[in-house]
């Protein structure tokens, strides 16, 4: 169907989006078309600066440090430490979530926080759940009735409210003994379940509710297999155009929120190199993407390094199909960068110190990227450690951001293969960083405990 509106003159197109009763719509019409966006933006229709619509920086969390760092332009605003928040408790402070500006802090005493406002809610505590097909389960592993995660949802284009889902996971690699008291039917079980109920909790009724959502498609696998299947460093989640996207061992679960259902969407794999551990799901400029580290076999390829892929979602009409975009060897683009640049324009923000921890602020110009030999009978190498570190993309360019073994953050354009350095993040080791978030600030909402 014809877009009429491309007919009009930009001025009347402005005074007809003008006539909106309220910024929200406004804000939901300007992500209609870069048409639309251009007038928004042209006749100042709408103060854009108190969207996130922009990177602030990127927090992160380091080896031998219990508290967030805050990696961002040497300009930009202060937004940690977060001492406002009254607690010495690392834990309250750890960082779960991060969705359009907001926080989700804690495992135990759970808070919303807004950086750019200082604002924040404290979660009444969860009531116990009932997960289907996990049933006799403790039967494997005495903690699997209460494994679970938390993912924030928040779209301030839409609505000021913000949601937690909280979902359960199946651990893997149980113990030998719980093995032999696993039932055979526990295994049988397909995960996720077809009926898969998720505790949601809502900041306008500030309570915790158990919904049910119905599986569209095939399950990713059994229960039995998912005990086999590696879980990721952190699970990452990502909320793109009304549904929430959680990545759960080898797969992602497409939640969408209006008509409480969800599908599983399986992840990527290599097919020769050595696969890590080191994956991200984030949202960038035209949605759902996923990248992941992987090592060169030496004896195969002739070479030693890393390699870096980067997938797009495509969507079309309920059917998810991932789409290649980038493959690149990290090590000759490393190797042959400029690092002789001292001033850059990002830095990290102190806040937040562990006085238990001591950086050491080293430029190390060159990195042995060396693969250590470990079975004489299997010709496979493996690294000595991880070298990079992914730190996530960028939310509206075609930006992937990881920790070089120089401990600077690279900012890689993988729609035009360019490589931006942003500066010095000091670590104790190349490959500290083991989460990150990059954020972008609010200012508009109110949260309700101060």
């Amino acid at each position: 169907m014809e877009d009429l509106t491309r007919l009009l003159p930009p001025d009347v197109l402005a005074d007809v989006l003008r006539r909106l009763d309220s910024p929200r719509r406004l804000a939901a019409s300007r992500c209609v078309c870069k048409a639309w966006r251009g007038v928004v933006d042209a006749y100042r229709l709408l103060r854009t600066d108190l969207l996130p619509l922009s990177l602030g920086g990127i927090f992160t969390y380091i080896h031998g440090t219990d508290l967030p760092k805050y990696f961002s332009p040497v300009s930009s605003e202060t937004i940690a430490p977060f001492d406002y928040l009254g607690t010495h408790d690392v834990e309250s402070l750890t960082i779960m979530q991060h969705c359009n500006g907001l926080l989700l802090l804690g495992e135990e005493e759970v808070r919303v926080l807004n950086p750019a406002t200082r604002q924040w809610a404290c979660l009444p505590s969860p009531p116990p759940m009932f997960t289907p097909c996990m049933e006799g389960a403790h039967e494997i592993i005495s903690s699997c009735t209460t494994d679970h995660d938390m993912y924030l949802v928040f779209d301030p284009m839409m609505s000021s409210e913000f949601k937690i889902f909280l979902i359960k996971y199946v651990p893997n690699h149980p113990s030998p003994d719980c093995n032999q008291l696993a039932k055979p039917e526990v295994h049988a079980r397909e995960w996720p379940p077809s009926t898969f109920v998720f505790l949601v909790f809502s900041s306008e009724t500030m309570e915790w509710e158990e919904k049910p959502f119905i599986r569209e498609g095939d399950a990713a696998g059994t229960v039995g297999h998912m005990f086999q299947v590696d879980t990721p460093r952190h699970c990452y989640a990502t909320y793109w155009r009304g549904a929430l996207y959680v990545h759960q061992h080898d797969f992602l679960m497409r939640i969408t929120l209006a008509g409480s259902k969800y599908q599983v969407i399986k992840l990527p794999t290599g097919l020769h190199e050595i696969e890590y551990d080191y994956s991200y799901v984030g949202k960038s400029e035209k949605g759902v993407y996923y990248t992941s580290l992987y090592g060169y076999d030496g004896l195969r390829y002739g070479y030693n390094g890393y390699g870096l892929r980067v997938w797009f979602l495509e969507e079309s009409r309920g059917h998810m199909k991932w789409d290649l975009k980038c493959e690149v060897n990290l090590k000759p683009l490393l190797a042959n960068f400029p690092w002789k640049c001292n001033d850059k324009p990002w830095a990290l923000q102190h806040g937040n110190d562990d006085h238990s921890y001591t950086s050491r602020v080293l430029m190390e110009e060159k990195f042995d990227w060396g693969f250590d030999y470990y079975n004489p009978h299997e010709p496979v190498y493996i690294p000595r450690r991880y070298a990079i570190s992914l730190l996530g993309f960028h939310p509206n360019k075609e930006v992937v951001f990881f920790h070089t073994p120089s401990k600077r953050v690279v900012a890689y354009h993988f729609d035009s293969s360019k490589i931006e350095d942003l500066g010095f993040l000091p670590t104790e080791h190349p490959g500290d960083v083991y989460i990150s978030f990059p954020y972008m600030p609010c200012r508009t909402g109110e949260l309700s405990d101060n």
